[in-house]
């Protein structure tokens, strides 16, 4: 347990320094484009990400993923499974590009051949690092990382302080910062070397069985998070889609925490699984406890910042966006009431609970957005993707019990998410003693959790005072 453990924290503390990295450069880009770029210039901009991450999820079926999975469990040769992952993507991609050329001499989109250029570009680059990351080059990953957000943000300024292309310079910007990694990783770790060999049917078929159920997940995760884009610019405008994507910044931070502990920990469970799978049970109820409460108390502690946050990142028209932030979070921390329970799924190979949760969650979100979007705006936006999480956390942590059984404390996530809620709303309703009513909620939910904290604690206190530290 304790190898276990210092493995995890170690992977952990690798990850959040690289992570957080790349986002603080992000989170310092946002002021310029609030200054330099109008809400209906952003709303532009991130109408065209979120078309390019749906395009990802359908060109790439999955197929990342499962370049993750097989490479990590050593169970087939590497050079076959990434030759699969090349393959599936160049040949979704022109058959994506052989429709959408087409058609765009219709609708005279001015953006089709750089959103093209952009989507196999990040396609290929996400190929090529979760390759990396599945065979454990944790720092090389960060550092490719680091270095994409780097070269973005580099352009960024010259394309849009200096040059003053607007939208444009941004969208040539991104192609540069995933086209010149790519090569660098693409020669320096030999990757010719392993996708020029003939593929093997049979692992392809493995692999398909895998990441198809993940496609579905994932175009489900994609309609929770960016259709509301789309309903917001039919029924208000391009403009309330800029100030709701800067208001989503805010629960990036949430969400960046979330995707590291779940990258960590499903590396930890595949090795679990692989080799002391009795050990699964304890393992998973103790790391559960601490994954949940470090949500429960980041959630509250960002809440308490957020209006500091905003009034530093946002300029002119878009601070007014601040007002949904909370929201938002609530949103992001209730995944963290699932946590860890969803790796499950991958570690079993067995998809299906995964995909009916987020296209359950994908049906409801689409539904309460088009009753509450024309009445309430962006807030009721913002709620029905509370709400359409929530119910994947909470099914999917009564789903999984049919592989593990293991406390999953239902009690303790209903009383800490009512506390942040409530935290939420007074953020929203309160002016006077705000930050004293924040203050009061941080330390009840702090309370709740106290023996989980400080075995957090002890554990970290004594990661950093043993000096043989993880051993792989």
């Amino acid at each position: 347990m304790d190898r276990i453990s210092k493995k995890f924290l170690y992977n952990f503390i690798i990850f959040l320094i690289g992570s957080f990295g790349t986002k603080l450069l992000a989170f310092v880009m946002v002021p310029l484009y609030t200054e330099v770029l109008t809400t209906n210039e952003y709303g532009n901009i991130d109408i065209f990400n979120t078309n390019i991450s749906l395009l990802l999820s359908v060109i790439t079926l999955g197929i990342t993923d499962a370049i993750f999975r097989f490479v990590m469990n050593r169970d087939s040769k590497n050079n076959e499974v990434l030759s699969i992952g090349f393959a599936v993507s160049t040949v979704m991609f022109l058959l994506v590009s052989s429709i959408l050329l087409p058609l765009n001499l219709y609708i005279k989109w001015p953006y089709m051949n750089t959103m093209l250029i952009q989507l196999i570009l990040s396609a290929y680059y996400s190929i090529m690092t979760n390759f990396i990351k599945a065979q454990q080059k944790s720092k090389y990953y960060i550092v490719i990382g680091i270095a994409q957000t780097f070269i973005m943000f580099t352009m960024n300024i010259f394309s849009l302080v200096i040059l003053n292309l607007g939208i444009n310079g941004y969208l040539w910007s991104v192609i540069i910062s995933y086209l010149l990694p790519s090569i660098f990783v693409f020669f320096h770790q030999k990757i010719y070397k392993y996708i020029f060999c003939k593929l093997n049917i049979e692992l392809l078929k493995r692999m398909m069985r895998y990441s198809i159920p993940l496609i579905f997940s994932t175009l489900s995760w994609w309609i929770i998070s960016s259709c509301d884009k789309y309903m917001i610019l039919y029924f208000k405008g391009e403009s309330e889609v800029g100030i709701y994507s800067v208001a989503n910044k805010i629960p990036l931070i949430m969400q960046t925490l979330l995707t590291i502990l779940d990258t960590v920990w499903q590396i930890s469970t595949n090795e679990i699984y692989e080799s002391t799978p009795e050990c699964l049970r304890e393992i998973f109820e103790q790391f559960m406890k601490g994954f949940r409460t470090i949500g429960f108390v980041s959630g509250s502690v960002l809440l308490i910042i957020t209006k500091p946050i905003m009034y530093f990142m946002a300029r002119n028209d878009f601070y007014e966006g601040w007002i949904f932030a909370p929201v938002l979070i609530v949103a992001v921390i209730f995944p963290f009431t699932c946590g860890m329970a969803s790796s499950l799924y991958k570690a079993y190979r067995n998809n299906k609970g995964l995909m009916i949760s987020t296209i359950l969650g994908a049906i409801t979100n689409v539904g309460l957005n088009y009753i509450w979007i024309p009445r309430y705006g962006i807030m009721g936006a913002a709620v029905s993707t509370a709400v359409s999480r929530g119910i994947i956390s909470l099914y999917q942590l009564k789903d999984t019990e049919k592989f593990l059984k293991f406390y999953r404390g239902y009690k303790e996530i209903l009383l800490n998410m009512f506390f942040l809620v409530i935290q939420a709303i007074a953020l929203i309703i309160s002016d006077r003693y705000v930050y004293l009513i924040q203050f009061i909620f941080l330390l009840l939910i702090c309370i709740i959790n106290i023996k989980t904290l400080i075995s957090l604690g002890y554990k970290i206190q004594k990661f950093f005072t043993k000096k043989d530290g993880p051993k792989d």
